[in-house]
């Protein structure tokens, strides 16, 4: 269908066709607490719509990302975070872990182990991958990765590998998985990633993205 504008004569016929005074009387029923009310932008014709669609198509292209030297450190200081917080707010369950299982143990006892050192330096590399994801993923809407290294684990096989957010988490960028496609009958999702503090462009971007499957 193409774009064909109403102009004054346009609306006027049609209110006078269904017996209203104006646009507004259309909806005189709803209560103006419960309007929406959008800043949209000017509204532009078909030839400058099309142009202005052909200029933004013009910039999709690939990026390459210089990633920085403490993504290689990322997991390490993820792990010195929550485990270090998980031994202090499980320390009162020291006198019972024999009743915990294997991998609550480790982490409880990794925990402890970390030093207060640990946690700063933790910390430091956190907030330096923070500078790095505004300023780095500033010009993107969001950025797409798989969700995951394949398709969602049976239940005996665990929980599977965080790999593909585990950076994400640390910095406190917004992150989602949309599910994607499905392998041997199980599900692959595909992950939305933004600047910290990008939560509007994230959630634009992921209702473009879901249409493609």
């Amino acid at each position: 269908m193409r774009y064909f504008p109403h102009t004054e004569d346009d609306v006027r016929e049609m209110l006078d066709a269904i017996g209203a005074d104006s646009v507004d009387a259309l909806f005189a029923a709803v209560p103006e607490s419960c309007r929406f009310t959008p800043d949209l932008p000017d509204p532009l014709d078909e030839w400058q719509l099309r142009r202005r669609l052909e200029a933004l198509a013009a910039r999709i292209g690939a990026v390459s990302l210089e990633l920085p030297e403490e993504f290689t450190r990322a997991w390490a200081w993820l792990d010195c975070s929550m485990e270090r917080e998980l031994a202090e707010n499980l320390a009162s369950l020291r006198d019972r872990e024999n009743e915990l299982n294997p991998p609550l143990r480790g982490a409880l006892e990794r925990g402890r182990q970390h030093t207060d050192a640990d946690l700063r330096a933790a910390e430091a590399g956190r907030a330096a991958l923070r500078d790095w994801g505004r300023t780095a993923l500033a010009p993107f809407d969001c950025v797409l990765t798989p969700a995951a290294t394949g398709p969602a684990p049976r239940l005996e096989d665990g929980a599977g590998s965080p790999v593909f957010s585990t950076v994400w988490n640390l910095m406190g960028a917004p992150c989602l998985c949309l599910p994607a496609f499905t392998e041997n009958g199980l599900p692959v999702g595909a992950q939305l990633t933004a600047a910290p503090g990008g939560d509007a462009a994230l959630l634009a971007g992921a209702a473009v993205v879901k249409t493609f499957f």
